[in-house]
């Protein structure tokens, strides 16, 4: 058992049976399948939130030209949407509601 701060969790990586790898992976997939959907639609995609250790760049969006990347939201609720490069909200949209 590990005792540490709460901001020192981050240094700290374990990757049990390839579990993280796997994860990555799964990531990459979604946001695949994400970026593809952004394309079709013109209209922006929200990940679920997940941690900062989650995302980093393995969702490779930032590769695509045609596409942007920003995070929303603070702390535990923080998320990734993925945009066309050149869009432009036309209204802005209401806080996200999550169950406390």
């Amino acid at each position: 058992m590990l005792r540490l701060p709460g901001n020192e969790h981050e240094k700290v990586c374990f990757d049990c049976m390839n579990h993280r790898g796997m994860r990555l992976e799964e990531l990459r997939l979604a946001a695949g399948v994400a970026a593809e959907r952004v394309r079709k639609s013109g209209a922006p995609y929200e990940f679920t939130p997940m941690s900062s250790r989650s995302v980093g760049c393995p969702l490779g969006i930032t590769r695509h030209a045609d596409l942007r990347t920003q995070s929303e939201g603070e702390g535990l609720r923080r998320y990734v949407v993925v945009y066309p490069q050149n869009y432009k909200a036309a209204v802005t949209k209401p806080p996200r509601k999550t169950i406390p």
